[in-house]
């Protein structure tokens, strides 16, 4: 072999770099963010909501410039390495076909049976890294952290929790109907009708509190029981961001149980009709008797068609202790007669709630924390609440057909019974449930209404979940790393190994220039092998499948003295020098001049010389006489002793 092998540019090697340190910072990045559980502003998810068309077109484009960086790196570092492999040891034309496939990732249906199947599993596995980019890069509707503030009510003045008296003109002071809803200090009056509606279904058919509205125009919906706090969701909010989909809050409150027994000693019932013998057909009785404690004697009228349909209620509070108690002229199996001498005790707890607030869903959860100190304010709220109920059972008490309150009690106790059973207990449990929902929205009312009547409040902040977006998912994300960590291992292995590729050649199996001129240069032994063995009575199609004899040619590169690589052929796996002419004067331009003379009209005369290994031809070209004097260059190949042919 004559002159130096010409050497592959660094720029070839090394541009595979820059693309794998492209994607390499962008899987970091997404790792990164993965690990740190980031999110997005709410100005991207805003754009990215509201523009998935051109965010997806994004999200592919970007995808598949990375893909292609990873399998370009991939199919590179394969290039290099096998030309650094075939410049030291013969190779076939079947791999050489195969690893043209490979690296330009293409289908060959003309490559054997086992490299087809290789270079198919190659080309399928190059789709999945622009597949897991798209899956790491593609906008996830999430939540982020963040601190916001609403306002909650305050009692710091607490005069209108008096209440509205009966017959006061001054309504408007104690109540304030707006686009909102209506919030007053006196439900008992102005909304009695809806807290009858919750009570008649506190219990849920199925066991425990029964889902109910809040009662304004938020549209909330609690889950189960209010405890009375919650009023600032859909009221106070509306400082918080447009895309903040839930928050959470604690607030101080108070916790109302009732529990409720049959008491037959008890004093209070109803006295006898104050109406009998007048003729008329409403009779009007008297609710008479006292209470444990409270107040020492009771007396208010209700009135019906008959005593059977008459349901009383009457409440008491004495230091801290509330007391309820019902009475009604049903008797046996009348509608009523669950109801008759139920007496029920009352007690409060000032705790701490928290409450999750679902802006999505509309929901509202309210879950009982520690119990806290009793505030300042809360014997006039409580008190007050208790005392609403009975206000309420009066102003309820004159009914013509049914009783409104017994009915509300009745329908209760019915959802208990279809979920324990018909029992005392059961009636009980009904009753002190339906209670219990009153209280609840009384205690609501009266915070609604501090803040939207009496204008007393208090900021604080909560921890709410804005909606956000993050890239990608860990189930694409962290493979992505990996594939782009292994792709980098695998370049940075055959760098070293290969000690940067340093005696690869600037021969290219893949560029077709560089290919037709070290077959050229080569000379025609490769083209006269092929010939041979597709000189066969039914000629195949080259490049065909059935082409295998072609396939197993063996050929090795060498260099000639002008420093141009030629492919020639191999004898037997072993590498057959290509020789040239030792004058330095000889020129690669010199072979291609050889290569025309065999193809001009008047070849050369050859006369063989066979030697041991294989055939030297010399001969003169007559045409060129003169050239070659001048040049005293005596063409000389080397080549197999089958392909010798005699002129004919």
């Amino acid at each position: 072999m004559e002159g130096t092998t010409p050497r592959a540019s660094v720029w070839e090697k090394f541009l595979v770099v820059p693309a794998l340190l492209l994607t390499t910072v962008i899987a970091t990045i997404l790792f990164t963010t993965r690990l740190d559980h980031w999110a997005s502003s709410e100005g991207f998810a805003n754009f990215v909501i509201f523009n998935r068309s051109a965010s997806a077109i994004l999200v592919q484009v970007i995808s598949h410039i990375l893909g292609i960086l990873h399998v370009y790196a991939l199919c590179t570092t394969i290039n290099l390495s096998s030309r650094a492999y075939i410049s030291a040891r013969p190779f076939s034309l079947g791999f050489i076909k195969f690893l043209n496939a490979i690296c330009g990732n293409r289908l060959d249906w003309s490559l054997a049976w086992h490299l087809w199947l290789a270079l198919v599993m190659f080309m399928i596995s190059a789709l999945f890294p622009a597949a897991l980019w798209a899956g790491a890069l593609t906008p996830v509707i999430s939540t982020r952290e963040t601190v916001q503030q609403i306002a909650l009510p305050s009692y710091s003045n607490i005069t209108l929790l008096a209440g509205m008296p009966y017959h006061s003109n001054l309504r408007n002071i104690y109540q304030n109907n707006t686009d909102k809803g209506l919030f007053t200090f006196a439900p008992e009056f102005d909304q009695q009708g809806t807290m009858l509606d919750q009570a008649a279904g506190a219990s849920n058919r199925t066991g425990g509190a029964s889902a109910h509205g809040k009662m304004d125009r938020s549209n909330y919906v609690y889950e189960q029981r209010s405890y009375g706090v919650g009023a600032s969701v859909g009221l106070t909010d509306g400082s918080l961001l447009d895309y903040t989909e839930s928050y959470n809050y604690y607030e101080t409150g108070f916790q109302a149980e009732t529990s409720c027994i049959y008491n037959s000693t008890s004093d209070f019932y109803l006295g006898e009709n104050i109406l009998d013998g007048s003729g008329l057909i409403l009779e009007v009785f008297e609710a008479l008797g006292s209470l444990p404690f409270g107040n020492p004697s009771i007396n208010f009228a209700t009135a019906g068609f008959n005593a059977g349909g008459i349901v009383a209620l009457i409440t008491a509070t004495s230091d801290s202790r509330h007391i309820l108690a019902i009475t009604t002229g049903a008797n046996g199996s009348d509608y009523y007669a669950p109801l008759n001498n139920v007496q029920c005790e009352i007690t409060f707890a000032s705790r701490n709630f928290s409450v999750a607030v679902s802006r999505d869903n509309q929901t509202i959860s309210v879950s009982a924390l520690e119990q806290v100190a009793w505030p300042p304010y809360a014997d006039k709220v409580v008190d007050g609440s208790v005392a609403a109920i009975s206000t309420m059972a009066q102003a309820l008490a004159t009914t013509m057909y049914v009783s409104i309150l017994g009915q509300t009690l009745i329908y209760n106790v019915a959802n208990v019974e279809a979920f324990q059973g018909v029992s005392n207990s059961s009636k009980l449990l009904g009753v002190a449930d339906a209670i219990t929902s009153l209280l609840d929205n009384i205690l609501a009312s009266y915070a609604s209404a501090q803040l939207m009547v009496a204008q007393e409040e208090v900021p604080i902040n909560v921890d709410s979940q804005v909606t956000a977006i993050v890239l990608g998912t860990s189930a694409y994300v962290f493979p992505i790393f990996t594939l782009n960590l292994l792709i980098c291992l695998i370049y940075l292995i055959e760098l070293s190994r290969t000690r940067g590729w340093r005696h690869l050649s600037n021969f290219n199996f893949m560029n077709i220039k560089s290919v037709i001129i070290g077959t050229s240069t080569g000379g025609t032994a490769i083209a006269t092998k092929a010939r041979r063995l597709h000189e066969t009575p039914t000629p195949v199609e080259h490049g065909s499948r059935s082409d295998h004899d072609a396939d197993q040619i063996l050929l090795h590169l060498d260099t000639t003295s002008a420093n141009v690589v030629a492919l020639t052929l191999a004898s037997d796996g072993e590498k057959r020098p290509f020789s040239f002419p030792k004058r330095s004067s000889r020129q690669a331009g010199d072979s291609v001049f050889l290569l025309q003379d065999f193809s001009t009209h008047n070849p050369p005369v050859i006369e063989p010389n066979i030697v041991h290994s294989g055939a030297s031809f010399s001969g003169s070209f007559p045409e060129h006489e003169a050239t070659n004097r001048a040049h005293s260059v005596s063409p000389v190949y080397s080549l197999d002793e089958r392909d010798v042919q005699t002129p004919g």
